[in-house]
Order: C-alpha cells, then structure tokens, then sequence
C-alpha cells in the first residue's frame, strides 16, 4: 500500500500540472480545472488499488484522458444550465410583457363600454371559448383560484393552467373585440 502511495505521489509531483493544465484550457476558469486535476489522480489512485492486476502503460495519457472527458462533461452540464436558465428568463420576460399587452388592452375595453353591457358581453363571449380555456379563466377570474389550486383541481400542470389562462384570456379579448 504505502509503494503506491508513493507511486501516485511521485505522478502527482510529476504530471499535475500539466493534467491541471489541461482542464484549465478546456474548462478556463481555475478552481473547476484544480478540481478535475485531483479528481483524476483520486480516479488513478482508486484504479490501482481496485485493479491491481491492470497495469497503466502510459499514466500522463491516462489521466489527461479521464481529465479531458470529465472537463467535456462538466462544459455540456454547464451550458444545460445556461440555456435553461437562459431560456427560463426569456420566457418568463416575454410572459410578462404579454400578460401587460393583454392587461392594456382589457383595460382599454373596460374603460371605453358601458359596464353593464361590457359584462354581458364578456359572459356571451366567454361561453365561446373552449372548455379548457373557459374553465380556466372562470376559475381564476371570478373563483379567485390561483395556478396551483386550479391545477390540483383539473389535475393539470401549472404550467397547462399557465398556457391555457393565456390562450383563454387572449381568445375572449378577440371575441370582446370582434363583438
């Protein structure tokens, strides 16, 4: 045991710079490639013991291997979150601009009709939509629902209550319009 403690001390000594090196110009940001680098000896060193009977002709080649590999695994991951955090805010952005778009506009309808009349049409004009998007929006309008509760109560997503309150909502403006 201690012979190849020894062992991996001296490729430490030897190799981990270049190993760190490395990560370091795949990954370019310091702490993640000194991570890698000690990952890959810990590989090499668990490698040994657990198969003693393999022996490693090259070390440097194989620990750049599992360095590179490890680095390439660790800049995919980094990039899903990226996108999906990316992709996340610009959906929620473009939500919200659409919620005050369709809010103008309901508010433009409220202000210039007579209410009375307005509310008359917006029940004619709801019965028009689809099941879906009426159950939705009559939930959350005039139920006081929120996302959450409506979707426990139409075992849907939050997200399908979210889509469907959407499409509703736009669908009565154009029927409110049109009317």
């Amino acid at each position: 045991m201690k012979n190849k403690r020894e062992h991996i001390e001296q490729l430490y000594d030897k190799y981990s710079k270049n190993v760190y090196y490395t990560a370091l110009r795949i990954i370019g940001m310091e702490q993640e490639s000194e991570d890698i680098m000690q990952n890959s000896f810990i590989k090499y060193y668990n490698h040994i013991i657990n198969y003693p009977d393999k022996i490693i002709d090259n070390p440097l080649a194989w620990l750049k291997s599992v360095c590179i590999r490890e680095s390439i695994d660790i800049l995919r991951k980094k990039e899903k979150e990226f996108l999906y955090r990316e992709e996340h805010v610009n959906s929620i952005e473009l939500e919200q601009r659409e919620e005050k778009e369709l809010e103008g506009e309901l508010y433009t309808l409220f202000n210039s009709n007579n209410k009375e009349i307005l509310v008359e049409k917006i029940k004619r004009c709801l019965q028009l939509l689809p099941a879906k998007c009426r159950t939705v929006l009559s939930l959350s309008l005039f139920e006081g629902y929120d996302n959450q509760e409506i979707a426990q109560i139409l075992n849907i997503s939050e997200s399908g209550v979210r889509s469907q309150y959407k499409r509703g909502k736009e669908k009565l403006i154009k029927e409110l319009k049109e009317n």
